[in-house]
């Protein structure tokens, strides 16, 4: 009975050292969640960060860049972000590439200055534009299963603020996973605010990590234990 106690203990205590760890992450958030209406997202001086959620434009079946963009009209939709792209009305197969876009609207005393952009593991690569420069991606997009290479690591994005308009094109292309495109929380803010996000997501992986471990060898110890008392 004592050992049952102990245990429940124990427990009790990894999920609480979990909570306390993983607060900061949350609290950092905590009054700066607002939505994109429509491809586009207002961003206020004095939000030290603030998620992309909401509405974006969305090209399934074509791999564009912000030249296309700028040379022509293309024909897209709005869609929920984070989100796969097979829960979309149109129900898109899991295999297959598309376009997001995105337009942040900064405050002119803004221009000049620094952000970052919270970038999380795509399903399944990606390339990413910012007012038409190339500033990241993950594995390799393609067309077919054969030129597609994915990768789903997290980055950090630093870049300037050029215009009070900002354009970000995402190109997502998916053949590995069951889902497909933008289905993680991205953010953009100061940069110290997202590097500490950044940050705080990976050691609560690694608590999480470390906690399953002990759990699982404080299980073993116990059985053997209880093994070498029968």
């Amino acid at each position: 009975m004592e050992l049952f106690i102990l245990k429940k203990k124990a427990c009790l205590f990894l999920f609480v050292f979990i909570v306390l760890t993983l607060f900061p992450s949350y609290h950092l958030l905590a009054d700066e969640e607002q939505r994109s209406i429509q491809g586009e997202l207002k961003v206020e001086s004095e939000q030290n960060m603030v998620s992309l959620d909401g509405e974006w434009e969305f090209y399934w079946g074509g791999l564009f860049t912000p030249h296309d963009f700028s040379q022509s009209q293309l024909t897209g939709e709005y869609v929920e972000v984070p989100m796969s792209w097979t829960k979309y009305d149109s129900n898109y197969p899991s295999e297959g590439y598309g376009t997001y876009r995105l337009t942040i609207l900064f405050p002119e005393n803004e221009i000049g200055n620094v952000k970052a952009l919270y970038m999380p593991s795509v399903s399944s690569s990606y390339r990413l534009w910012i007012d038409g420069i190339e500033k990241a991606s993950n594995g390799t997009v393609g067309t077919t299963k054969d030129t597609v290479n994915p990768d789903t690591n997290s980055k950090v994005i630093p870049f300037e603020v050029t215009n009070s308009s900002m354009e970000v094109v995402i190109q997502v292309a998916n053949f590995n996973q069951r889902k497909a495109g933008l289905v993680n929380k991205m953010y953009v803010g100061e940069p110290d605010a997202v590097f500490q996000y950044a940050q705080n997501k990976l050691l609560a992986r690694a608590i999480i990590v470390v906690t399953l471990f002990i759990i699982g060898l404080y299980h073993l110890v116990f059985y053997l234990f209880r093994r070498k008392n029968k």
